[in-house]
């Protein structure tokens, strides 16, 4: 007696694949959080500060780690969600991480549950798999930064708001979640609103909304969440606070010739479309089918609910993508919110065609295996946080609690944090060869760590003594 592929899906409930589905992405999400370290310069500036307001609890009392005054760069949910995560499991990777990897897991479980309501049981599996399993979704939702929570809560925002014409209540979700988005990183929380405007412009389903009042009730949730913080650092911080927040960093992003951003690095649209052809790819095609199948449709004036569904996506990644390449600075993670579209795009485009669930099995197979890869170092390299081999290194100065520099430059970030110490104020950063010498010979009291003695500049190299060793790291120091 034998047993097809089909007979086999047919006898295992949906229930239960589900669940596994959702297991696995789990695995993806959870896996080895606690084993990696937090690297990159933002995430240990970022931690900084977390562990600042978790000792203190005072948030409208951020200070910047660098200069010690106060940190007015972004609203604080992500960093509520990390200080309570250091709160109940100390001040180590996995309680700076718990809160924000979870918060972005059950994004895509609330719009799994969503999605499922209102379109299909494939449907919302596709759209989930595809989102979830996207490598820019998953580096950014398991580091200490704003851009994943960002993401999460505007998918979430992304689903409510499509589906509050059937349910008239999600409107009410939709002004929490793109609250929730706003206290992520301020004005680039609210910016897909122009993606909401553009799709009530262009659908005629969308056009419909206009007479629901529950749209304009919709501003009362997302008032009572960014309201109170915003106040409450208005009467405490007065000006100040509205010109470093409001103009010298919210709008900056924005302003063209502003100071803050002229330095910071700025990449192109095509370095922002080529990022999501590495992140996107296996689901590329159904992108491109969807948009086929939208265009289509309107083209031919055969719309129904599952054509404004692609129209209301296509119009969400089109409008976030052309914005965001419209500020100032470009940077790839500044397109994160557009991931969740394409998945919901892609899924939608095969919504009741012939090989849907072959499809998703596909995707399924694809997920399972992205789970397998999650128990291997590569995993720990996806976060760029894989230099678990060096944690002698920080032991060591963590216990003598100096300066250090690291050379040559590592490529992927310049910091590392380890048992709660972070290493990263001006003089504990990875510099050139350039600014070796007079850096390392102005210091009074320091340690330099290098791959290779023999790379360092002979000024050096001839006044310094390994102090420590381990695993092609070495420690030297003045004689």
């Amino acid at each position: 007696m034998s047993f097809s592929v089909k007979d086999i899906t047919k006898a295992i409930p949906q229930r239960v694949i589900t669940i596994a589905l959702f297991a696995v992405l789990g695995l993806l999400f959870f896996n080895q959080i606690g084993n990696t370290l937090i690297k990159f310069f933002d995430d240990t500036f970022h931690i900084t500060i977390i562990k600042d307001f978790a000792l203190r609890g005072d948030i409208l009392d951020l200070r910047d780690p660098f200069l010690g005054l106060m940190y007015f760069e972004k609203p604080p949910f992500m960093i509520v969600l990390s200080a309570a995560g250091l709160k109940l499991f100390g001040f180590n990777s996995f309680g700076a991480k718990i809160f924000i990897v979870l918060y972005c897991f059950l994004s895509l479980v609330i719009g799994y549950v969503v999605l499922r309501k209102h379109t299909s049981e494939r449907t919302a599996i596709l759209a989930t798999i595809i989102t979830g399993c996207a490598q820019q979704i998953l580096h950014f939702s398991r580091r200490v930064g704003f851009d994943g929570v960002l993401a999460a809560s505007l998918y979430i925002a992304f689903i409510f708001f499509y589906f509050a014409q059937e349910r008239r209540w999600y409107y009410y979700m939709f002004g929490l979640t793109l609250g929730l988005a706003a206290m992520t990183k301020g004005v680039s929380g609210i910016i897909p609103v122009a993606a909401l405007g553009m799709y009530l412009l262009v659908s005629p389903n969308g056009r419909a909304r206009f007479r629901h009042p529950e749209l304009y009730l919709s501003v009362i949730p997302f008032a009572l969440v960014v309201a109170p913080w915003h106040i409450g650092m208005l009467m405490r911080h007065g000006d100040s606070f509205v010109t470093m927040y409001f103009w010298r960093r919210q709008m900056s992003y924005f302003l063209p010739g502003n100071m803050i951003v002229q330095n910071m690095p700025s990449w192109g649209w095509e370095v922002s479309a080529k990022k999501i052809l590495e992140n996107y790819w296996p689901a590329l095609p159904l992108f491109i089918y969807g948009i086929y199948r939208t265009i289509r449709d309107i083209v031919t004036k055969r719309f129904d609910n599952i054509s404004d569904l692609r129209l209301y996506a296509l119009t969400w990644f089109a409008v976030i993508f052309a914005v965001y390449q419209a500020a100032s600075v470009k940077r790839y993670a500044y397109i994160l919110p557009v991931y969740g579209a394409m998945g919901v795009l892609a899924a939608a485009s095969l919504a009741g065609r012939k090989y849907e669930k072959q499809v998703v099995i596909f995707f399924s197979v694809w997920a399972l295996l992205l789970g397998i890869v999650s128990f291997t170092p590569l995993w720990k390299e996806m976060d760029g946080s894989g230099w678990e081999e060096h944690r002698p290194v920080l032991e060591r100065l963590a216990k003598d609690g100096q300066p250090y520099a690291l050379f040559p430059a590592y490529p992927g970030g310049v910091t590392w944090l380890y048992n709660g110490y972070a290493f990263h104020a001006p003089s504990f950063t990875n510099v050139s060869a350039d600014s070796l010498v007079p850096f390392y010979t102005s210091c009074g009291r320091i340690v330099l760590a290098t791959n290779d003695i023999a790379l360092l500049p002979a000024p050096i190299r001839d006044n310094a003594v390994e102090v420590f060793r381990t695993n092609g790291l070495v420690i030297v120091q003045k004689k």
